[in-house]
């Protein structure tokens, strides 16, 4: 019953004329903060703040350190600062991730000593949490890492103008796992100690879910590794690469290397799209690894009479994981305020068929300060950043736009 009512509010919001709202268009380009309160465990906290600090720290050089720098070091200063505060709002809340994954299943991630550039960290679970479960932990700050990209490409098809630093984030935020896959933690698949002292996330969730799918070891009795599980790991290293660079935004956000911070905090022009006037359309290609094995998105972006809706397909395996979602940022917009709706449904094996619905609240002036109420339910299911099992969500925070 409760997938049924989730399928009608799919159609209804694909469907079903929308109400007279104000059109997305915006005339001034604004910078925007945004952070959000509620249960600490919940990612979405994490990946709001980290999109946020990050711009905060680029407003900081630009505003009020640059103009003091001498001119024979400038250059380089500045170069460091955004290369060091980049990864920093990359890094933490990807751990915040991980973090927040463990507490939802009764442990918990600590920090054991200070490193620079990577924090030392300690995973601390219960031994009796089921595999499914555990894999959350290994995936999690790579879902803080999916919804940072996706709040930032979805804000630029939204806004239609973006600043470089945030699209310069988002492309970190794109190659983060390959990095981490092929650079921070490169394993051979085929050798034995890499599934018996794993370390890395891509070698932990893939060995989680691989034990999960077919009930075997890694390590076959006359100690190779199981083929299998070296072709599902290898798939899923390989896509982790090729499916972001098949995303248009992946080469748009290359550019805003070379914009120029200080002529309007490097503003970019409205984002590629086929077609014009009425109706415009363009696509982007998301990787996520998830308890059910890799999963792939195909988002479909679509603006008809400057107003966006987001149509997300979704397959994964080697675990079923099908879904699709819909998304309008801006449903219904008066004067300053703002409702966005998001719903999604998926057929997963361990989990079976449900879904999800958010709503968002938003009193936004083009000014100063604004307030935000998120709010959702789901079913028992896997959603990035969101809980397993069935669950509510409510998140309330501010803007800041100047």
């Amino acid at each position: 019953m409760k997938t049924l009512v989730l399928f009608f509010v799919l159609y209804f919001c694909c469907f079903t004329p929308l109400l007279h709202s104000q059109s997305d268009s915006t005339t001034i380009p604004l910078r925007e903060y945004r952070l959000l309160l509620g249960d600490p465990n919940e990612s979405e906290i994490f990946a709001t703040a980290g999109v946020t600090l990050n711009k905060a720290m680029m407003d900081l050089y630009l505003r009020h350190i640059g103009p003091h720098m001498p001119s024979t070091i400038a250059p380089w200063v500045e170069t460091l600062w955004y290369i060091n505060w980049t990864f920093i709002f990359t890094m933490w809340p990807h751990d915040g991730g991980h973090w927040a994954r463990a507490q939802q299943i009764g442990g918990d991630f600590v920090m054991t000593g200070f490193g620079y550039p990577f924090p030392v960290m300690e995973m601390r679970l219960p031994e009796d949490i089921p595999k499914k479960e555990r894999t959350l932990t290994s995936i999690g700050g790579h879902e803080i890492n999916f919804l940072m990209r996706q709040k930032i490409h979805t804000d630029y098809y939204k806004n239609q103008y973006a600043f470089a630093d945030e699209l310069v984030h988002g492309f970190i935020q794109d190659i983060f796992y390959p990095m981490y896959s092929f650079l921070i933690a490169y394993a051979d698949p085929t050798k034995p100690s890499v599934w018996t002292d794993t370390r890395g996330d891509p070698v932990e969730y893939n060995l989680s879910v691989f034990e999960n799918f077919t009930g075997r070891p890694a390590i076959r009795d006359d100690g190779t590794v199981d083929p299998e599980l070296v072709d599902q790991y290898n798939e899923s290293v390989l896509l982790g690469l090729v499916w972001p660079m098949l995303n248009p935004m992946f080469y748009r956000s290359l550019k805003a290397f070379n914009a120029d911070l200080h002529q309007n905090r490097g503003l970019m022009k409205p984002p590629w799209m086929l077609g014009k006037n009425k109706l415009s359309w363009a696509w982007g290609t998301h990787f996520n690894p998830s308890p059910l094995g890799y999963e792939l998105y195909c988002t479909n972006y679509f603006r008809y009479m400057d107003r966006l809706y987001l149509l997300t397909l979704k397959t994964g395996r080697p675990h079923k994981n099908n879904g699709i979602g819909i998304g309008i940022p801006r449903l219904f917009r008066k004067g300053n305020f703002c409702i966005g709706l998001t719903a999604n449904i998926w057929d997963q094996a361990i989990f079976g068929r449900g879904g999800s619905v958010e709503l968002e609240a938003r009193y936004a002036p083009n000014r100063g300060l604004g307030l935000i109420v998120k709010g959702g339910w789901k079913t028992q299911g896997y959603q990035v950043g969101r809980r397993v099992g069935e669950s509510a969500l409510l998140l309330a925070g501010f803007s800041y736009s100047y």
